[in-house]
């Protein structure tokens, strides 16, 4: 990004600047300008999406390489869903100290408009009691016994281009191994040859995996998901990008050392894996872990339906703990006192 200047984050996590002529220490080669389709012009505009989970640190460098370019900034988002790993809170900032704002009344992704109305409810956070029952009353709500009639109930309901969303990475791979499971009896999923992503839990033809870590080299990107479509002997990785929306979708090669260290199973994921995604159907599981945020995404995934899954006695003890699912803790708000290092 920038004109001559190349700036990002290192391999250590601090912000680092290369002028022309400075060696790269991830080449190792001089430093020769940044490429011509990532150089911003006067009057550009980069668009953040998913900016409620913008950090601090990152939405200052971000500022910094567009002013310097003279460029804009322009941040979508949605300041109920999950907020920024690390120092958060940039879409509340943003609002409060200057540009323009827009608030999006209409609502499309949902096939049903009561449902659609549901969600400004959850989203608002005032009423939990009567948003339990209101999603009862629309059959949307299912017990279970316990935590493992929870996991083949949910497993059993795994479908391509749907979405199951859960609290916790031990969640996660519980499930995501029990779903292979069964698509592997079915013969979807071939488990002759495989690789292991970093959660330990085998991969194969016909696996949904999500990478975790950007790498432009691999044409990569965090939290993206891919289906995998051939295993080499040397675990190599060939997979196909998922819900693009492309006519014809990008394919990759995962080596396996990148695969072992930075992707994993993605058939079930924590609201932060799943969160910008629109599915046909999409299920959640509600446990101690989970925030209010965590049901306003895994609740608002799903075109057609959105299945809240509860381990209770009852609908009673169900609702008493819908009503108990804490709030988000509203991020941290000290933007102007933290700048980027390097």
């Amino acid at each position: 990004m920038g004109f001559e200047r190349c700036t990002r984050w290192n391999q250590d996590g601090a912000w680092t600047r290369l002028n022309l002529g400075d060696t790269d220490p991830e080449t190792g080669r001089a430093y020769t300008g940044p490429p011509q389709d990532a150089r911003l012009a006067p009057g550009e505009r980069v668009i953040a999406d998913e900016a409620g989970m913008l950090d601090q640190d990152t939405a200052r460098a971000l500022l910094a390489v567009t002013q310097r370019a003279g460029a804009t900034v322009a941040l979508v988002g949605d300041q109920a869903q999950l907020p920024a790993v690390g120092r958060g809170g940039v879409l509340d900032m943003a609002a409060q100290i200057r540009g323009r704002v827009y608030d999006m009344t209409e609502l499309h992704r949902f096939a049903d408009p009561d449902y659609a109305a549901l969600t400004l409810a959850m989203r608002d956070r005032e009423d939990p009691g009567g948003v339990f029952d209101r999603l009862a009353a629309m059959n949307l709500v299912t017990l279970h016994a316990d935590d493992a009639a929870a996991r083949e109930h949910i497993a059993g309901c795994a479908q391509d281009g749907g979405a199951i969303t859960v609290a916790t990475n031990d969640q996660a791979s519980e499930l995501n191994e029990r779903i292979r499971a069964l698509r592997v009896e079915r013969g979807g999923v071939d488990d002759t040859a495989t690789a292991t992503g970093r959660d330990g839990l085998p991969i194969g033809a016909g696996d949904l995996i999500q990478t975790r870590r950007n790498d432009s080299a691999l044409g990569v990107a965090n939290r993206q998901q891919w289906i995998v479509q051939q295993v080499t002997d040397d675990g190599t990785v060939y997979a196909r990008e998922a819900g693009s929306g492309r006519k014809h979708p990008r394919t990759v090669a995962l080596p396996a050392d990148y695969v072992g260290e930075h992707a994993h199973l993605s058939h079930a994921a924590t609201a932060y894996g799943v969160q910008g995604a629109t599915v046909g159907t999409a299920h959640i599981l509600l446990s101690e872990a989970t925030s209010a945020a965590g049901v306003y995404v895994g609740m608002t995934r799903g075109r057609e339906q959105n299945r809240l899954h509860i381990i209770a006695a009852d609908m009673s003890d169900a609702r008493a703990q819908f009503v108990e699912v804490p709030a988000t803790r509203r991020a941290d708000t000290r933007l102007l006192t933290t700048a980027p290092t390097g």
